[in-house]
């Protein structure tokens, strides 16, 4: 994966992937306590370049703990990462 940006966001964050082929994409918000507390984006996509937005929406400001998971036939990838909303 590339990049996220911005990071800080206000309003939108954008997961920019390349897929080598098709994949089924999950972006989680992960709590203090490694559990899923709310997932973001779950969806199959095509071979490609794609780029995902998410939205504020109903997030608090801080800094989130995220975990990417791409699922494909070779099996799956998962990417941890962070983000700052304010």
């Amino acid at each position: 994966m590339k990049k996220i940006y911005p990071n800080p966001f206000l309003n939108e964050i954008i997961f920019p992937l390349v897929l080598n082929e098709r994949a089924v994409v999950s972006i989680e918000l992960i709590d203090e306590e490694g559990r899923v507390f709310k997932i973001l984006h779950e969806q199959e996509l095509l071979k490609g370049k794609h780029k995902i937005k998410i939205t504020k929406n109903q997030l608090k400001s801080g800094i989130y703990s995220v975990k990417i998971i791409i699922e494909n036939s070779k099996g799956t990838s998962i990417e941890n990462t962070k983000v700052a909303i304010h």
